[in-house]
C-alpha cells in the first residue's frame, strides 16, 4: 500500500497545537468541575493533559483564560440545547392568544426535558454547572447571559401570553422560572428520580411520559384549568 504524503510543518504544527488545545480543555473541564477553580494547579492541568505548563499560557493566556475557555465551551453547548428545545416562543405571534401561548409552552416544556435527558452531555459538564450554580464566580454571567436569560425570557413571553401577567412582574418572572426549573429538575436530579421512581435509566417512553405529564401540568397551570377542573359546589 502507498503511504499516504506526510503533512506539511506548518499543518503538522497546526494540528499538534489543535490536540494541545482541545486536550487542556478536556483537563480543564474534568479538573475545575472536581475540585473548583481555586483548587487546581496549573501543573495539575499540564499533568492530566500531558503537556508542558508552558502550554497553557500560550494557548489560554493564563488558568483563568483556560477557566474561561471551558466556561465558553459549557455555555455554547447549554445555549444551543436551549435555544433548539425553545424555538416555539420565538415563532409565537405578537398577539397571540392564550390558546397559542399555552400550545407553546406545552411544546417548550416537551422538547426541553426531551432534549435534556436525551443529549448526551459530559459528567464533568454537569458538574462544572453545578459548581457555577451554587457557588458562582464571575464567570456565571457568561452562563447567565448566553444560555439562561435567553431561555427564561422565552418562557417570560409565552407566560404573558398564557396568563396575561406582564413580562417585567414578578408573577411573571415567578412562573416563568418555576416551569424552566421544572422541566430541568429531571436532568440536574437525575439520580433522585431514578431511585425514586425504581429506574436505572430514562428509556424512551419514560422521557416521553415524563414530558407529557409535566407539559400537560404547566399548561393547565398557567391557563386556570386546575380552577376550571373544580368541581362546582352543591347548593344544598
Amino acid at each position: 500500500m502507498t503511504p499516504l504524503p506526510a503533512l506539511p510543518k506548518t499543518d503538522q504544527r497546526l494540528e499538534k497545537g489543535l490536540r494541545t488545545r482541545l486536550s487542556l480543555l478536556e483537563a480543564g473541564l474534568k479538573l475545575f468541575a472536581l475540585k473548583g477553580f481555586d483548587a487546581v494547579s496549573t501543573r495539575e492541568l499540564a499533568t492530566q493533559s500531558g503537556v508542558n505548563s508552558a502550554a497553557i499560557n500560550f494557548h489560554f493566556g493564563s488558568k483563568a483564560g483556560l477557566y474561561a475557555a471551558v466556561i465558553e465551551h459549557v455555555t455554547k453547548h447549554l445555549a444551543t440545547l436551549y435555544r433548539e428545545a425553545l424555538s416555539p416562543a420565538t415563532a409565537l405571534p405578537q398577539n397571540a392568544t392564550r390558546s397559542q401561548a399555552g400550545e407553546a409552552v406545552h411544546s417548550m416544556v416537551t422538547r426541553l426535558i426531551g432534549s435534556l435527558l436525551m443529549t448526551p452531555r459530559s459528567r464533568w459538564m454537569s458538574l462544572l454547572l453545578q459548581r457555577e450554580f451554587i457557588d458562582p464566580t464571575e464567570a456565571f454571567d457568561r452562563i447567565f447571559d448566553d444560555a439562561l436569560l435567553p431561555a427564561l425570557d422565552a418562557f417570560a413571553r409565552v407566560v404573558e401570553s398564557a396568563s396575561a401577567k406582564p413580562r417585567a412582574s414578578l408573577d411573571n418572572k415567578a412562573l416563568a422560572f418555576g416551569v424552566f426549573v421544572l422541566a430541568c429538575a429531571f436532568s440536574r436530579s437525575r439520580a433522585t428520580f431514578l431511585k425514586w421512581s425504581g429506574k436505572d435509566i430514562y428509556t424512551p417512553q419514560d422521557v416521553a411520559d415524563i414530558s407529557r405529564a409535566v407539559a400537560d401540568f404547566s399548561l393547565n397551570g398557567l391557563l386556570g384549568g386546575a380552577e376550571s377542573a373544580k368541581p362546582s359546589v352543591d347548593p344544598k
